[in-house]
């Protein structure tokens, strides 16, 4: 078995990197097991689900600088929130 030298652009690698990330954070951290973390942290999950049922309700309200603050509230929380089509998703953040 040989190794070919491949050269990949910056943003090839970028991609391919946070495809392996998200994959054994969902293996690892997935949302079934915060539990176990959140005690670790002592995250409250009841304040994070609070402060996600806000920062959507300002997002629906358009009210922008509210939804930067309660997610820089949730990061304080070691809380990380992405948006998607669907809806915001929240993980705990990798120490």
């Amino acid at each position: 078995l040989y190794a070919v030298p491949v050269q990949i652009s910056p943003d090839l690698f970028l991609l391919l990197f946070r495809n392996v990330r998200d994959y054994f954070q969902k293996q690892f951290w997935s949302s079934g097991n915060h539990s176990c973390r959140c005690r670790r942290l002592k995250v409250d999950v009841m304040a994070v689900e609070e402060l996600l049922n806000r920062r959507a309700q300002a997002r629906a309200d358009k009210d922008f600088a509210l939804s930067d603050t309660l997610r820089d509230e949730l990061k304080n929380l070691h809380v990380e929130v992405r948006d998607t089509p669907a809806g915001q998703v929240w993980d705990l953040l990798l120490d």
